[in-house]
């Protein structure tokens, strides 16, 4: 990619006049990755399942937000507003609803 090499071979302050941030797209990614927390054998079935096939990208999308909801520290919650905390506990329960349809959905009736 362009943008990678140009950041290897220019200053910062070469980056800033032409309006580059000195972190390209995928320093910035693995950046915005780093705290989430997904197990690593979760890691490999999705890793694993065809890419053309409907289930890869349920199991993306739930890996996904998975780790997102993981990368939510204790430290930015107590530091919510009440209003901002009310909020949360509601967006919460409706993850938790929906995480309990799911398991729902694939979990037999004998478990």
């Amino acid at each position: 990619m362009a943008g990678n090499i140009l950041r290897e071979v220019l200053s910062p302050e070469d980056l800033d006049i032409y309006g580059l941030l000195e972190d390209g797209p995928s320093e910035r990614m693995r950046k915005a990755r780093q705290g989430m927390y997904v197990p690593a054998k979760i890691q490999a079935v999705v890793r694993t399942t065809a890419t053309t096939d409907l289930t890869a990208d349920v199991l993306r999308m739930a890996q996904g937000a998975l780790g997102i909801v993981s990368r939510i520290v204790p430290e930015a919650v107590q530091a919510l507003t009440e209003d901002e905390k009310t909020t949360l506990a509601t967006l919460a329960g409706h993850i938790e609803d929906r995480a309990y349809e799911l398991r729902m959905l694939v979990t037999s009736d004998d478990d």
